[in-house]
């Protein structure tokens, strides 16, 4: 099993114009997942933090604004991170998890 964390950022309108996020914080801390599990979250956390992505423990993988609610105009980004509780031994599954996705391409 694979350790990781699950973050989220919620913008508004009216936060967007003042350059800032409406609400962020942790969904799961030190979430318990399987490789399968990690693979699926990661196909739907497509955008890597950054370019080209490496698979580096460092990076997290988020969905991008696509969660909106139209009556409000708040639209929330997930993302998940390798948590840092992992033991080291775990850190290779992660690019693995990366490359199967079809996130990072040799």
């Amino acid at each position: 099993m694979i350790l990781i964390n699950r973050t989220f950022t919620d913008c508004t309108p009216a936060s967007a114009e003042n350059g800032d996020f409406e609400d962020s914080g942790f969904l799961a801390k030190d979430e318990s997942v399987s490789f399968r599990e990690l693979v699926d979250l990661l196909k739907c956390h497509g955008v890597p933090s950054c370019s080209p992505a490496s698979g580096d423990t460092f990076e997290w993988y988020a969905s991008g604004f696509d969660v909106v609610d139209y009556s409000t105009g708040r639209e929330r980004e997930t993302a998940v991170h390798f948590s840092r509780a992992n033991p080291p031994r775990v850190a290779k599954y992660w690019e693995k998890a990366a490359r199967t996705a079809g996130i990072i391409r040799a």
